[in-house]
C-alpha cells in the first residue's frame, strides 16, 4: 500500500497506546496550549487519513462517526482516526453511499444524513469541517454553557454570517490543550 500500511493510516490502536488520561474531561492548569502549527498538523494528518479512507481503500470506507474525540494523537501529535465501529464500505455498484440509521453525535452530523439516512464520503467531509471549526475557534461543537443562540457551533457561525476574520478574532480568548492524546478546548 503506498505511503505505508493500512494500519499506519487507519488504526490508531495498532500504533498509538493511549494512557489512562486519554478520556480525561478536566484540563489542568499546567497543560500547554497547542500552537497554530500543531493545530494545522492535526488537521492535515486527519485530512490525510480521511483521504486514505475515501480514495485509497477499495471499496472506499465511510467513517460515519468522525468527531474530535475520535482523533487520537501520539507523542509527536501525529493524528490517528479511531472508533471505526460505525464505518461502512462505501460503494454498492455505481452508488457511493450506504443507508444507515445509526445515532450519530449531534453537531457533527451532516444535514443530508438527518433527512436521508445515507452516509456518503461527503458526510465525513462535513464532520471534518466541523472539526476544523473547533480547531480554529477553540469552541466545542455543542456548548450548553453558552447563550442558546451560540450553543451549536455551526449554527452560530451560519446564523451570525460570521466572516473568517470574525471567527479568528474570537481566538484571543481561548487556547487548545492536549491531554493524554486527545485535543481538548478550554476557554
Amino acid at each position: 500500500m503506498p505511503g505505508g500500511t493500512m494500519e499506519d493510516h487507519l488504526l490508531g490502536t495498532k500504533i498509538f497506546h493511549p494512557n489512562t488520561k486519554a478520556n480525561k474531561k478536566d484540563i489542568g492548569p499546567n497543560e500547554e496550549p497547542l500552537d497554530w502549527f500543531m493545530r494545522m498538523k492535526i488537521a492535515y494528518g486527519a485530512a490525510k487519513g480521511l483521504e486514505h479512507l475515501h480514495g485509497s481503500c477499495n471499496p472506499p470506507i465511510i467513517h460515519g462517526y468522525l468527531k474530535s474525540t475520535n482523533i487520537l494523537l501520539d507523542k509527536e501529535f501525529k493524528p490517528k482516526l479511531s472508533d471505526f465501529g460505525l464505518a461502512k464500505l462505501g460503494s454498492a455498484g455505481n452508488k457511493m453511499h450506504v443507508s444507515s440509521r445509526v445515532m450519530r453525535t449531534y453537531g457533527y452530523c451532516a444535514p443530508e444524513y438527518t433527512t436521508t439516512g445515507q452516509l456518503t464520503p461527503k458526510s465525513d467531509v462535513y464532520s471534518f469541517g466541523v472539526i476544523l471549526l473547533e480547531l480554529i475557534t477553540g469552541r466545542r461543537v455543542i456548548d450548553t454553557t453558552k447563550p442558546s443562540e451560540e450553543q451549536n457551533l455551526v449554527a452560530w457561525i451560519i446564523c451570525r454570517h460570521l466572516r473568517s476574520s470574525e471567527i479568528l478574532n474570537c481566538s484571543h480568548k481561548w487556547q487548545i490543550h492536549c491531554s493524554g492524546g486527545n485535543f481538548l478546548r478550554k476557554t
